[in-house]
């Protein structure tokens, strides 16, 4: 069994992103340790060197981690501080599991694009791997949220022929949205995280659109001969309990 703990959408501009990137570190106990932590883009709110060098301080530790850009991030700061490939997919395997990130942001957009180059890439990452789970901040699917649907993937038909191309591909995590997602895309299992920074209402016409209140949530996935198995977690405290 490899599991694989999965973030998204850490908005890290300041303390209070920071301490809540921390509590959702500290969310498992020791006997849930996860193999790998993947984290499916925002990183950074603005973009900025600062940001992701905050990220890199607190990811210290023995886990191995990986990231993909969202529209939030610039991939070319992220080069630079995270060691990001700039080809538009790097890869990271974990016991028989290759997690391949891949990058579908579109400058100065919301939504998100898979592009032939980033495709080909990914393909070079995976061919040869015995698992494959796949990472990138834009869902492939709608979640009947009008705004959400509006900057979602704006061709996944791209990722599912990518899917299909790769046989071996177990899953594939997404982020963005702000909210748990569960779903197929592609005849596989297609699971979002919730953000760390806020919650997505669910009513499309409330403003703001997200409640900076709620308890940071992640994934977490265990991958084993009998399939895949995710689940969602909150890292609720004694003040947001109260509240």
């Amino acid at each position: 069994m490899t599991t694989l703990l999965h973030l998204s959408d850490l908005h890290l501009d300041d303390d209070l992103a920071r301490g809540r990137l921390d509590r959702a570190l500290r969310i498992l106990p020791p006997s849930r340790r996860p193999d790998l932590i993947v984290i499916t883009g925002d990183l950074a709110d603005h973009g900025r060197r600062e940001e992701y060098v905050d990220l890199v301080s607190a990811m210290r530790g023995d886990i191995p981690w990986i990231v993909c850009p969202g529209n939030h991030d610039d991939p070319a700061l992220m080069a630079q501080v995270l060691g990001w490939d700039q080809s538009g997919a790097m890869s990271l395997d974990v016991d028989d599991v290759r997690v391949v990130a891949l990058d579908v942001t579109v400058p100065g957009e919301d939504h998100g694009h898979l592009r032939p180059e980033v495709t080909d890439a990914a393909f070079r990452a995976a061919e040869d791997a015995e698992n494959v789970v796949l990472a990138l901040h834009h869902p492939p699917v709608p979640l009947g949220h009008e705004y959400a649907d509006s900057i979602g993937l704006s061709n996944p038909t791209a990722l599912g022929d990518l899917v299909i191309a790769l046989p071996r591909t177990r899953l594939v995590v997404t982020g963005h949205v702000h909210t748990a997602l569960a779903t197929t895309f592609a005849g596989r299992p297609v699971v979002g995280a919730p953000s760390l920074a806020a919650a997505l209402r669910p009513d499309p016409a409330a403003r703001p659109l997200t409640d900076a209140g709620s308890a940071p949530g992640v994934a977490l996935h265990e991958l084993g001969p009998d399939g895949v198995r995710s689940s969602f977690h909150y890292a609720w405290d004694a003040a947001t309990s109260a509240a």
